[in-house]
């Protein structure tokens, strides 16, 4: 299986002509979304500013995160009942955007290639992935998760993963046969 890093869709010259959105409170309160925890029985939809642009996605880019419209939602249903969260969002505009929750993560492994912070020990750049797949709760293997942060840094004490979503080659054919906009894709590994 072939993995992606899902990413947002930026045009040739560098800008993004998708409309997307922006968290009105706290960076730091979102970084709750960066665990493997279920939030839906505490989930508070959090206000996001939503930006026109000249284009409407089906996923917006939202600080770093994914909001999903309807449509994206109902096309991967089959991948995200297993592998993710749908948390509401209260959008300024009436969008109706769910944030991407993936509710597994993976650890690197002995080849990949990575750099960590100099003070703090966290994960900040990976330049080769290199991974296990990962398994859900069920034995099935995952299409949509997170790499999971060094167990001795603080982001990794307290259960936040790397912020780059990981999806397989089958989840990432499911967005592009749906015609689903806003986000692109980079091929990062591959597990024979």
């Amino acid at each position: 299986m072939i993995f992606y890093t899902l990413e947002t869709e930026y045009n040739r010259s560098g800008d993004l002509d998708w409309c997307y959105g922006s968290y009105e409170g706290e960076p730091d309160d979102l970084d709750v979304v960066l665990t493997t925890l279920r939030l839906s029985a505490i989930w508070r939809p959090p206000k996001i500013q939503i930006f026109q642009e000249k284009h409407r996605p089906n996923v917006y880019s939202i600080d770093h995160e994914f909001g999903l419209d309807r449509f994206a939602r109902d096309r991967l249903k089959p991948f995200l009942d297993c592998d993710a969260e749908l948390l509401p969002l209260a959008c300024s505009d009436g969008t109706d955007l769910c944030f991407l929750h993936p509710l597994y993560c993976t650890t690197l492994d002995d080849n990949a290639e990575y750099r960590r912070g100099v003070d703090s020990g966290n994960l900040i750049e990976i330049s080769r992935y290199s991974f296990p797949w990962p398994r859900s709760f069920y034995g099935d293997p995952c299409h949509l998760f997170r790499i999971r942060n060094f167990s001795d840094s603080p982001s990794g004490i307290i259960g936040c993963a790397f912020d780059s979503m990981i999806v397989s080659g089958d989840f990432r054919s499911a967005i592009i046969e749906a015609g689903i906009s806003g986000v692109t894709f980079t091929r990062v590994h591959e597990i024979v």
